[in-house]
């Protein structure tokens, strides 16, 4: 049989905010590495967001972080590549902070993260790891490589503003820079053109050597959606939004459900 590589989203595939990691869960994830295949995980999360859910994991392949804007081995400790974002990025963060002062800006490196505003729903919903106190002095983030922008809002237009306004950007110099989109209802990830899930889930696969027909992806959000293109079995939860849902070939159980379970028993049948 086929080595394969299974690659899972985390928040709203592998847990939610209600629900942790079921050891049954890691159980299965655990046999199905013993059976000689590749498991990882691709999420919006940083290092330091992504390390509690990553380290009760039999990861055997690099994850994929910050929307694939950052390579990083856990069992190592390492990172194996960043994707650093235009920058120019830094002057249209300051325009759209200037123009909303109540939008909630953090930027990512691959070691660091940095909030430069935040707010109510970004202190009640964000990951809380990596919810760190605001920052006056913006010049040590500016002297990092930024992998990963969020921006987070209760209202929604104000975000796709924002998102228009880096688009015309983008078409004034007449270049994509950025691939920017809703990672949930109100957190919006922007990544150089550069990264992305999908990219991520090809240059692990070329590492690795493993062809597309041996892929599986699970995943529930408008970012996990382009890895679908790039896999031989794409699996969404139940309660995926439903344009996900509809670019899988298969439905799970939710996370509360500990739905990912299910997938690994289909695997290994």
């Amino acid at each position: 049989m086929s080595r394969k590589l299974f690659v899972t989203d985390i928040d709203g595939t592998l847990l939610n905010d209600k629900v942790g990691l079921s050891q049954d869960v890691i159980d299965a994830a655990r046999e199905f590495v013993e059976l000689g295949n590749a498991f990882t995980i691709c999420t919006g999360r940083s290092k330091t967001g992504a390390e509690h859910v990553a380290l009760q994991l039999p990861l055997n392949a690099p994850a994929l972080l910050m929307t694939g804007s950052h390579f990083y081995d856990f069992a190592k400790r390492k990172s194996v590549r960043h994707i650093a974002l235009d920058e120019s990025i830094w002057s249209l963060l300051t325009s759209i902070m200037r123009e909303y002062p109540d939008m909630a800006v953090q930027v990512f490196t691959p070691e660091e993260i940095f909030t430069l505003r935040s707010n109510t729903i970004f202190k009640n919903k964000g990951v809380r790891a990596e919810q760190q106190e605001e920052i006056t002095d913006f010049n040590t983030a500016m002297k990092s490589p930024i992998c990963k922008v969020l921006l987070v809002n209760e209202d929604r237009e104000k975000i796709k503003q924002a998102k228009a306004f880096l688009e015309d950007y983008e078409q004034k110099i007449g270049k994509r820079l950025f691939i920017a989109d809703f990672a949930s209802r109100h957190f919006f990830e922007i990544v150089s053109i550069d990264a992305g899930k999908d990219t991520a889930l090809q240059k692990l696969a070329v590492d690795l050597d493993i062809p597309k027909k041996d892929i599986i992806v699970a995943g529930d959000g408008l970012t996990d959606l382009p890895m679908f293109q790039h896999a031989g079995l794409s699996f969404a939860p139940v309660d995926a939004i439903e344009k996900v849902k509809r670019g899988a070939d298969r439905i799970f159980p939710s996370a509360k459900e500990h739905g990912l379970l299910e997938v690994f028993k289909e695997l290994m049948n």
